[in-house]
């Protein structure tokens, strides 16, 4: 709210019900149109965005997959308009062109389709939105992210699963960085029109 105060124009909020983990000390300086990258590596295999309860959904879940050596980026999307788009490519870029968004919404309107019109003209990416699918019911914060498959164990169960499904590609990407050409400052000139077939949606 006091980000928000400092700021001109109309603003949307929203703010967690439950009680959450703080991530963040008062002290730490927040940006509209940025993000923070929380965890990150030179091995990370992809790129998990979340914001909100499933940023520390993603958060838990990195704790899981270390335990099996496998390095994940975190990003907390906490501007979803406008889009950290520089730091989101050069993530996606780094971590074999693949990305998998988190949110307690559905897949329209929120990260994913951000997400989404921000890599659409980059070349050889993969992402991958988790959501909610159905009409939301009230319930414990717990079941809820159970039953939606949003959940630090739903994460981390998606995530070795696309390593099993596309284990050569990730290698061949380890071993050759991904390309990805078109850099945010000409997609943000060109408003987004150049669009490919790169990017290959999938819901769960």
């Amino acid at each position: 709210v006091l980000f928000r105060s400092n700021s001109q124009g109309i603003v949307y909020i929203r703010t967690n019900r439950p009680a959450t983990p703080v991530l963040y000390l008062n002290s730490t300086t927040f940006e509209i149109g940025k993000s923070k990258v929380l965890r990150q590596s030179n091995e990370d295999v992809m790129t998990v965005i979340g914001a909100g309860v499933t940023l520390n959904e993603a958060l838990k879940a990195y704790d899981m997959l270390q335990e099996d050596r496998i390095n994940i980026r975190i990003i907390d999307l906490f501007s979803v308009k406008p889009l950290d788009v520089a730091t989101i490519m050069r993530s996606v870029k780094e971590t074999n062109g693949f990305c998998v968004t988190v949110e307690d919404h559905y897949l329209q309107g929120g990260i994913f389709e951000a997400i989404s019109g921000c890599l659409a003209s980059c070349r050889d990416v993969q992402l991958f939105g988790m959501a909610v699918t159905e009409v939301p019911h009230s319930g414990k914060m717990d079941e809820l992210l159970n039953k939606y498959r949003i959940s630090a164990e739903s994460i981390t169960k998606r995530v070795q699963d696309l390593l099993k499904e596309h284990h050569t590609l990730i290698r061949r990407h380890v071993d050759k960085p991904v390309d990805i050409s078109t850099k945010a400052t000409d997609l943000q000139q060109k408003g987004w029109k150049e669009r490919s077939q790169a990017v290959k949606p999938e819901v769960l």
